[in-house]
């Protein structure tokens, strides 16, 4: 399986761009399967895949330039990436829409940003520092307020609300402090 996941890996390291990159950070699975290349094993339809700590596990779909890393995360805690996407919708429709989210909830979410982003930087394959992790998350809620302000997102249907006010509410920090209490890759699958 070695010789395998270095193809695998040089047929990845041919994309201009990280593949299946994640919303916070940006993994490079080529480089993943070449280091772990002892650790490939055979998947499902006999395709590459990689089972991490923390129930997540890495697979590839397709070959050479085609090839694309599909990541997924099976445990009990759900997908440590996905909570950052929300998070990081959240604040930018605190952002865009003042006022719309109850009081209180702004300190919230500024403690579940700050544990969902240390979690990111300890990344179990790759950590990073919490100033990279954190600049990753602003341009992203930078990139989601400009938009939001453009479909006028503060008009937004009840679920949707339901969604961002529950991601900022009291009841999130016992769920989150679950979410977050194994280390593993935090990768957005399966997210809602």
């Amino acid at each position: 399986m070695k010789a395998l996941a270095v193809s695998v890996a040089a047929s990845l390291a041919l994309l201009s761009a990280p593949v299946a990159a994640e919303p916070l950070i940006r993994f490079d699975y080529g480089v993943m399967f070449e280091a772990l290349a002892d650790e490939v094993i055979e998947g499902p339809a006999g395709a590459p895949m990689l089972v991490l700590g923390g129930g997540v596990s890495v697979s590839v779909q397709g070959e050479g330039p085609e090839a694309t890393c599909y990541a997924l995360d099976t445990s009990p805690h759900g997908a440590g990436g996905c909570l950052g996407y929300l998070l990081m919708g959240t604040a930018a429709f605190a952002r865009t829409c003042p006022g719309a989210m109850p009081d209180g909830h702004a300190a919230n979410l500024a403690s579940y940003r700050d544990r969902v982003l240390e979690f990111h930087a300890r990344d179990t394959q790759s950590p990073r520092s919490i100033d990279e992790v954190r600049a990753r998350f602003d341009e992203g809620v930078a990139q989601y307020a400009t938009r939001f302000r453009a479909e006028g997102r503060c008009e937004i249907p009840t679920d949707a609300l339901n969604i961002y006010t529950a991601m900022a509410s009291d009841d999130l920090g016992a769920s989150l402090d679950a979410a977050l209490s194994v280390p593993r890759l935090p990768v957005a699958n399966p997210c809602l």
